[in-house]
């Protein structure tokens, strides 16, 4: 059984153009996905918790698919300066999820490589 928020999400594609999600409507898509996001995401998915969603980037609606990009600092914790970004793909049909890693984001400056040869003389 489906349970309202995502009866709620997909009310509001339904009313959506195929594509690009307008920017007007981005906040909206985002908040119904948090609300159904336990639903949708199921525990092999890497923690991608709800809270987390203000971070989509470039969603489309194909229907019956939802994409976007997000970006993921699981890197940054262990001092890595680049996030993962993230393409996710929902099916609304069927609830089946699939996300690939497409590539990395630059955070912040590479701290200068320390010259060793001077050391190690």
């Amino acid at each position: 059984m489906e349970d309202k928020y995502l009866d709620n999400l997909k009310q509001f594609l339904s009313q959506l153009p195929d594509g690009k999600v307008p920017e007007n409507k981005e906040e909206e898509l985002i908040t119904l996905l948090k609300n159904c996001w336990e639903t949708l995401n199921p525990e092999e998915f890497e923690d991608l918790f709800a809270y987390k969603l203000d971070r989509i980037e470039d969603p489309h609606w194909y229907p019956p698919l939802i994409t976007f990009s997000i970006e993921r600092h699981g890197g940054t914790a262990l001092g890595s300066t680049r996030a993962e970004m993230q393409y996710w793909v929902i099916n609304t049909d069927n609830l089946e999820l699939d996300c690939r890693v497409n590539g990395h984001r630059q955070l912040y400056r590479e701290q200068p490589k320390v010259d060793v040869n001077h050391i190690a003389d």
